[in-house]
């Protein structure tokens, strides 16, 4: 969850169309109270991923749920963000690509509100700060190869890091300590 956090970090701070875009939606949305309620909620979870990096202190269940809440939406925005992009901007037969993105999306945000998801997703596992450090720079290395070298849309970045961040990490973690994660 600490890179996904990075890389929300270096999404909104690298793209000021993306935090334009954020500022919109948030007036243009009946309902501004609830939606910064969500928005307090998300950043909780940005803070605290950030923080458990730091900490040996175990999580509480609001920690957890708070961080579930950041991780499920990180991940269903990305998906539904890159999979609207490549659709607009796609060969009609490939459309099954993009859609099937934006489905997952829209389930993994659906098995959170209908708690299929759950606090017992977050893992109460330490990772070292070497671990930190390597995931750290792999997670900036994709995302500046994919925004400066490849010029990728910002949706594409974050749908790539975010990618990276959830599933190929544990790769890089296990290849860093020579044995199985733990995952």
């Amino acid at each position: 969850m600490f890179l996904m956090s990075v890389t929300v970090v270096l999404v909104t701070a690298c793209n000021p169309s993306v935090r334009d875009r954020l500022i919109d939606f948030i007036f243009s949305v009946s309902g501004v109270f609830f939606v910064g309620i969500y928005i307090l909620i998300y950043v909780c979870g940005v803070v605290l991923s950030i923080y458990h990096i730091f900490s040996s202190r175990a999580k509480n269940q609001t920690e957890k749920y708070l961080m579930l809440f950041f991780a499920v939406l990180t991940n269903g925005t990305s998906a539904i963000c890159a999979g609207f992009y490549v659709l607009k901007h796609s060969v009609l037969w490939l459309a099954v690509f993009p859609i099937w993105n934006v489905v997952s999306g829209a389930v993994l945000i659906l098995m959170l509100w209908f708690d299929i998801v759950d606090r017992r997703c977050v893992s109460d596992r330490e990772a070292t700060i070497p671990q930190a450090i390597v995931g750290l720079a792999a997670v900036a290395a994709v995302f500046f190869a994919c925004s400066l070298l490849l010029k990728f849309h910002w949706a594409i970045t974050f749908s790539i890091c975010i990618a990276y961040s959830t599933s190929l990490d544990r790769a890089i973690r296990k290849v860093y300590r020579g044995k199985s994660a733990g995952d």
